[in-house]
C-alpha cells in the first residue's frame, strides 16, 4: 500500500536507517520477513488479517528504528527507554505469532442457524428479541456456528438477564470475592461465546426499544462476528432545532426542527447528564445534514425544560456562563440524553471481535466502545445521522481504552458524532500502599486479564508533575487480599497485592497522600495494555464535535480522510489530558505513532497537538509526554477562521517528525506555523507551506536538536 513505501522514502530522506542492524540482530530481522511473508499467504483466506500483519512488520521496524535513534542520543533516559522498547516488541511479536497460529487453525463455520427457524417474524411490529437470542444460544452450543438473520426489521424489546460473575477467580485469593462484576444489562448480550459469526443481510435491521440502554454488548467471548446488520433504536435518544428568543441571562427559548422528539422525554431525565447541549451555527451546509460549524458555545447539562407552545420550549441553564453573552437567536442546537456507559455496541474483555458491515445511526453514548479487549476490527461500518437530523451518536464514535492488540480499523466511516471522532486510552492508576518490591492496589482498577505474571507495571512521578513512565518491573506474582474501609473513597476491601521482579523507585501512595485535596500520588500503568499493534486505514471521519485523542503506542493511521468542523483549537492531540486525580487518569506518553498519506479538511487551528496539562497543580512541566511520532506525507486544507493559531504546536516531545506534508490555507494567515516549546529533536523538513505563515516560534524554553530546512511554497 502507498503508506508502507512513502514512510521508507521519508525516513531514508531524513537519514535514518530503517537497516536496524546497529538496534537488532538477524533474529529480528528474520522475525519481521516472517510476518511479512504470513501477510501474503493470509491474502486470500482473510484480506483483513494480511493487512493488519503487513501493518505490523512496519510498526516493528518502527521500533527497531527508534531504538537505533535512542542509542546514538546519549540521553540520560534513554537506556530505560530501549529497554522498554524492546519489551514492546517481544510482547507484540509473541501476540503476533499467537495470532497467526489461531487464525491458521480457524475455519468458516460449517452450521447456520436462522432466526426464523426459532419463531423470528421480522415484520417490524412482533418482538422478536427472545427468538434471536434462543437461536444465539443454540448456536453457541456448538462453536464455529453461525446465527443467520435474513433480510427485515426485527424489534427487539427488553434486555438479557443481569448475571453476576467473578473475574478474579483464577487468581490466588480471588475466589472469596463475591460476584462484584455484573454484566450490565443490555438487548442482547454476548457472554462467554467462541467462533460465532451473527450475520444478516443488506436489508436486515435490528431495532432496539430502549433509547439509552446498550444494543449489544459483547463480554469475554473469543473470535465472535457481527456482519450485515443496521442497528436502529424505535425512539432516538436526542431532540433538535433552533435558539428562538434569548430571555435572559439564563435563559433561552427555542423551536424544535421537522420530526424532532420533544425534550420533556421521559428519557432525558433517566439519562445520566440530564440532558447534554451541544451548540452549532445558524447556516446548514448546502449539500449535507450538518450546521456548518459545531461547538460554537458552550455547552451544558441538566436544562430546566418548560413547554411554551405547541412546537417550542423554554430552557433554563444553571451555569457559569451567560446566555446572554455566550449564545445568539439562530443558533442550531441538539439535546442529548447522553447515558455514559450505554453504548450501541461494547465490545469487553474479548479476543478477535469482528464488526463489519455495521450500520448505526443513534447511541446515547458512544458508537463502539472496545474495553480490556485484544484484536477488535472494524470494517466498513457507517455511523451518521438519520435523515432529517444531523445527529448520531451521544458520544464518541470509536473508543480503545486499555487494549493489548490495537486491532484494524479499515473502510469505516464516522459521521455526525456528538463528540470526539477517536479515543485510543489507557488507564493509570494510583498504587495504595508500596512495601519494597510488592504494591498494593484495589481490585477493580485494573482489568485482571493484564495483572498477570510476566506482564510490566510502569510508573509515572506524577505527584512532581511528570507524565513519562519513568521506571519498568515485571510482575512476578499476584495474589488477591483482604483488606478493610474506605480511603478517598475508594473500597479497600479486596486489594491485588503485586509481586515485582525487581522494586520500582520509592512511590508517592495514597497512604502518604491520604485524604488531601491538593496532592496526588505517583500512579502505575500496565505496559501491555497500550492498544499496540492499531492499524486504522481508509476511514473517513467528518462532522464530530470534539477531537482525536491520542494515546497509546506502536500503532499506524494512514489514508483517512478528516474533514472537520469544530470550533476548537486542537484537532489531533498527542498525550490526552489526563484529569489526574487521587483516582488516577486516563493517557501517558503516546510512542511510535504514524500519520502518513492521510487529508485533513478543517478549520483553521492547530492540527497535530503535542502538549499535556496533566493537572491542576502542576502548570508549568519540563518532561517529556510523548516521543516518536511521525507525521509525514499529509494534506492538511484549511478554512482560516481564526487567526494565531499554530497548525503544529509541540511541547514536551522528543523525537517528533514532520516532512513532506502540503498545507492550504484559503487566506493569508499571517500566524508562525509551529510553535514549540521544550522538546528536543523536532525535525520539521520538506514540507509544503504558504508564505503567509511565520516562522517557527521558540517560547522562551529549551528547545535542542532542532533540524527544520525546505518548508516554504510560493503564496497560494
Amino acid at each position: 500500500m502507498k503508506m508502507y513505501k512513502s514512510l521508507s522514502i521519508v525516513v531514508a530522506m531524513l537519514g535514518v536507517s530503517l537497516s536496524i542492524a546497529s538496534a537488532s540482530d538477524i533474529q529480528e530481522k528474520k522475525d519481521i520477513a516472517e510476518i511479512v511473508k504470513q501477510s501474503e499467504n493470509f491474502k486470500n483466506t482473510d484480506p483483513y488479517f494480511a493487512q493488519w500483519l503487513k501493518g505490523q512488520a512496519v510498526i516493528l521496524e518502527n521500533i527497531l528504528t527508534d531504538i537505533d535513534v535512542d542509542s546514538k542520543s546519549g540521553m540520560p533516559d534513554s537506556t530505560i527507554q530501549i529497554k522498554s522498547q524492546k519489551a514492546d516488541f517481544k510482547f507484540m511479536l509473541d501476540k503476533i505469532t499467537a495470532e497467526i497460529d489461531f487464525f491458521s487453525k480457524t475455519t468458516a463455520p460449517e452450521q447456520r442457524f436462522n432466526v426464523k427457524d426459532f419463531g423470528a417474524v421480522g415484520d417490524g411490529k412482533t418482538d422478536d428479541g427472545s427468538a434471536i437470542r434462543q437461536a444465539i444460544a443454540t448456536a453457541a452450543s456448538q462453536p464455529g456456528t453461525s446465527v443467520f438473520i435474513p433480510k427485515g426489521k426485527y424489534r427487539i424489546g427488553g434486555c438479557s438477564t443481569r448475571r453476576k460473575v467473578n473475574p478474579y477467580a483464577n487468581i490466588p485469593g480471588g475466589k472469596d470475592i463475591p460476584g462484584t462484576n455484573s454484566i450490565q444489562d443490555g438487548h442482547l448480550v454476548l457472554v462467554g461465546l467462541k467462533n460465532l459469526t451473527i450475520e444478516g443481510e443488506k436489508e436486515t435491521e435490528l431495532v432496539f426499544s430502549d433509547a439509552i440502554s446498550t444494543a449489544i454488548r459483547i463480554t469475554d467471548c473469543t473470535n465472535v462476528r457481527l456482519r450485515n446488520l443496521k442497528i436502529s433504536y424505535a425512539t432516538v435518544p436526542y431532540c433538535h432545532g433552533k435558539i428562538s428568543k434569548l430571555v435572559d441571562k439564563e435563559t433561552f427559548e427555542v423551536v424544535l426542527d421537522p420530526g424532532s422528539k420533544m425534550p420533556d422525554e421521559s428519557f432525558f431525565k433517566r439519562a445520566q447528564t440530564g440532558g447534554l447541549l451541544r451548540f452549532f451555527s445558524e447556516t446548514i451546509k448546502s449539500d449535507d445534514l450538518r450546521p456548518e460549524v459545531s461547538s460554537i458555545a458552550p455547552h451544558a447539562s441538566r436544562p430546566v425544560i418548560s413547554k411554551t407552545g405547541d412546537n417550542t420550549y423554554s430552557f433554563k441553564i444553571n451555569g457559569s456562563h451567560s446566555v446572554l453573552k455566550s449564545y445568539r437567536r439562530g443558533m442550531h442546537f441538539a439535546l442529548y440524553a447522553r447515558t455514559y456507559g450505554n453504548h450501541a455496541i461494547i465490545n469487553f474483555s474479548s479476543n478477535r471481535t469482528r464488526l463489519e458491515n455495521i450500520t448505526i445511526n443513534t447511541s446515547s453514548a458512544m458508537a463502539i466502545l472496545n474495553h480490556f479487549s485484544d484484536l477488535p476490527f472494524i470494517i466498513n461500518c457507517v455511523i451518521e445521522a438519520l435523515p432529517g437530523s444531523y445527529v448520531s451518536t451521544s458520544a464518541d464514535a470509536i473508543y480503545f481504552r486499555d487494549c493489548g492488540l490495537g486491532g484494524l480499523l479499515n473502510g469505516n466511516k464516522f459521521y455526525h458524532v456528538g463528540d470526539d471522532f477517536l479515543n485510543i486510552h489507557s488507564y493509570m492508576r494510583p498504587a495504595f500502599r508500596q512495601d519494597n518490591n510488592i504494591i498494593y492496589i484495589p481490585v477493580g482498577m485494573f482489568n485482571p486479564d493484564f495483572v498477570r505474571p510476566g506482564y510490566r507495571l510502569g510508573s509515572i512521578k506524577s505527584s512532581l508533575g511528570h507524565m513519562n513512565v519513568g521506571e519498568e518491573t515485571e510482575i512476578s506474582a499476584v495474589e488477591i487480599v483482604k483488606g478493610n474501609g474506605k480511603l478517598a473513597g475508594v473500597d479497600l476491601s479486596y486489594q491485588y497485592k503485586i509481586t515485582c521482579k525487581t522494586a520500582l523507585p520509592k512511590l508517592i501512595t495514597m497512604e502518604d497522600v491520604g485524604d488531601a485535596q491538593n496532592r496526588i500520588p505517583d500512579m502505575l500503568v500496565i505496559m501491555e495494555a497500550q492498544s499496540h499493534g492499531g492499524v486504522i486505514s481508509n476511514n473517513i471521519f467528518k462532522d464530530g464535535l470534539s477531537r482525536m485523542l491520542i494515546g497509546g503506542r506502536n500503532w499506524l493511521f494512514f489514508n483517512n480522510k478528516v474533514i472537520d468542523t469544530l470550533d476548537h483549537y486542537q484537532l489531533v492531540h498527542f498525550g490526552p489530558e489526563p484529569n489526574t486525580n487521587i483516582h488516577g487518569g486516563e493517557g501517558f506518553q503516546p510512542r511510535n505513532i504514524t500519520f502518513s498519506d492521510n487529508n485533513f479538511n478543517c478549520i483553521s487551528k492547530t492540527v497535530f497537538n503535542f502538549s499535556s496539562r496533566i493537572n491542576r497543580f502542576f502548570p508549568e512541566m519540563n518532561t517529556i509526554a510523548s516521543s516518536h511520532i511521525r507525521i509525514i506525507n499529509n494534506r492538511i486544507k484549511l478554512e482560516a477562521r481564526t487567526v494565531g493559531v499554530p497548525v503544529l504546536r509541540i511541547e514536551q516531545a522528543e523525537n517528533i517528525i514532520f516532512s513532506g506534508n502540503e498545507v492550504e490555507v484559503d487566506v493569508p494567515v499571517n500566524t508562525p506555523f509551529a510553535k514549540l516549546k521544550f522538546c528536543r529533536n523536532i525535525t520539521i523538513t520538506n514540507n509544503k507551506i504558504p508564505a503567509s505563515f511565520g516562522s517557527i516560534a521558540i517560547e522562551d524554553s529549551p528547545v535542542t536538536g532542532l533540524k527544520e530546512s525546505n518548508n516554504r511554497n510560493s503564496e497560494q
